[in-house]
């Protein structure tokens, strides 16, 4: 596999021109999150073993009612196949309503969100000046504690480095006592990244307002960061 052309970067601050650039690079990387969270989904044991044991029962079933092995095998595949989807569009479905959501609010007003204490950052390519990545930490009391949010890299430039340049400058920028995030279980990269920038796993719970099958197979992951303080 080719590694990912090199690029020279500034990392700066957010400015009311580069809406739409972190709109494009937001909206790919849920993308690709979605795409990835789904196809975990759809591999999971606790998915393929109920689906794959109802199809068979329901194949037993209707080859005792008819002699027609192909009827046989068409309920079988319908029967694993019918809910899988199900589950496959309704996945799809809340993480496209997330995109929205968050398209049209924070994200919307990056300016007043992360005003004050808090920081929007963008890495810029110098060569096309296109946006390839962004950050935020939203300021969440007076004592330096801080949310990290919309942590993003265009997907072409991934495996260069620049999240964690992001995290670093960012990091710089806030001069935080806590920094806190959140995620889902099925995003692996971006586990991988935190902790190895010095964040810990702090709390693991189940997401909220999804569909109970959902819950049982993806959590929320806490990381958490703290800094000393002089």
């Amino acid at each position: 596999m080719c590694s990912p052309k090199a690029t020279d970067l500034i990392i700066r601050r957010y400015q009311p021109t580069d809406k739409d650039g972190v709109h494009s690079v937001y909206r790919k990387g849920m993308e690709f999150n979605m795409h990835n969270g789904l196809n975990s989904l759809a591999t999971n044991p606790m998915v393929l073993f109920p689906l794959i044991s109802f199809a068979t029962v329901t194949g037993w079933l209707t080859s005792r009612k008819s002699c027609s092995r192909h009827v046989s095998f068409m309920a079988a595949v319908s029967a694993a196949l019918i809910p899988f989807a199900s589950l496959y569009l309704y996945g799809r479905s809340k993480y496209r309503g997330l995109i929205k959501k968050s398209l049209e609010t924070d994200l919307s007003e990056i300016e007043q969100i992360y005003n004050g204490r808090g920081c929007f950052l963008v890495a810029v390519d110098t060569d096309s000046q296109q946006i390839v990545g962004t950050a935020g930490a939203q300021a969440k009391d007076e004592k330096g504690v801080f949310e990290l949010r919309r942590v993003f890299v265009d997907l072409d430039q991934h495996r260069r480095g620049i999240a964690r340049k992001l995290l670093a400058a960012l990091e710089t920028e806030i001069q935080p006592r806590l920094i806190y995030l959140t995620c889902s279980s099925t995003q692996y990269a971006a586990h991988g990244l935190y902790r190895n920038t010095g964040y810990k796993l702090k709390e693991v719970y189940h997401p909220p307002e999804v569909h109970a099958l959902i819950r049982m197979l993806v959590r929320i992951y806490r990381f958490e960061k703290e800094f000393p303080t002089s």
